[in-house]
């Protein structure tokens, strides 16, 4: 702490740093970024070999839950901010929310007694089909990325000034949506964490007659991998939003 001043100083000082009139990331962006982002982080740490070794069995399945419900959470913000005419934007969110309720179930029912074979069908099941829900989910998301043409009402920027900004036929139409943008990397990352996902229910399935799982090692790293890469496209999110209404205010003024 030594050489540090005042709290008072540093936040007026990152507040001089800020343009005038500089956008802030919208709520919705926020909101969504954090459940992502808690979700993603209760899903790395409970794939950690080190963090199961350490608590009891309970604790370990219970961060899952906890994880899978703000995922869920996040998903119904999602669904219920994406207009009804962005149709792949909101089949991508739909299909997602599907995953994330089927991950509810897997997460809880490994709360439970895993000796009987119902019980074991009741984690794996929910979990290969929350899985597919994701891959398909992100899929459709970057399809949708790729076929925009104009930006729309994404990041809490109203849909009369992100047409204005950007409508096709417009310099700089696609901006949004070129390769190497937020948009792009947040679909890509989430492709990525997706097929992380599906590795790891692959693994996940258990071996006839046991509560062992085929291969652990590839259970606890996919989820990991996968895990980062959702928190890392939850972390872009206010990113996006920023860049969104960067373009979109020229237009309002």
């Amino acid at each position: 702490m030594t050489g540090a001043g005042p709290p008072g100083d540093a936040a007026r000082a990152v507040r001089a740093r800020r343009p005038a009139g500089a956008p802030r990331p919208s709520a919705a962006s926020v909101r969504l970024g954090l459940l992502f982002g808690l979700g993603s982080v209760c899903f790395a740490v409970g794939s950690l070999p080190l963090y199961a070794a350490r608590v009891a069995p309970e604790v370990a399945a219970w961060t899952f839950v906890v994880g899978s419900v703000l995922f869920t959470s996040a998903a119904a913000f999602q669904v219920a901010g994406t207009p009804r005419d962005d149709r792949l934007d909101r089949a991508a969110a739909l299909v997602q929310l599907v995953g994330t309720v089927c991950f509810n179930v897997s997460t809880y029912a490994a709360t439970r007694d895993l000796a009987a074979p119902s019980a074991r069908r009741l984690v794996w099941a929910p979990d290969v089909y929350g899985s597919v829900c994701f891959l398909v989910a992100s899929v459709l998301a970057c399809v949708a990325v790729r076929r925009a043409v104009r930006p729309r009402a994404v990041h809490g920027v109203a849909r009369g000034a992100a047409r204005a900004a950007g409508a096709p036929g417009a310099p700089g139409a696609r901006v949004a949506w070129r390769r190497g943008s937020v948009d792009w990397w947040v679909a890509a990352v989430n492709l990525a964490g997706s097929v992380a996902f599906g590795a790891a229910a692959v693994g996940a399935r258990y071996v006839a007659g046991t509560t062992e799982e085929v291969d652990a090692a590839l259970v606890n790293a996919g989820t990991f991998a996968g895990a980062v890469c959702f928190l890392a496209g939850a972390a872009l999110l206010p990113v996006g939003s920023v860049r969104e209404r960067e373009r979109a205010r020229p237009a309002a003024e």
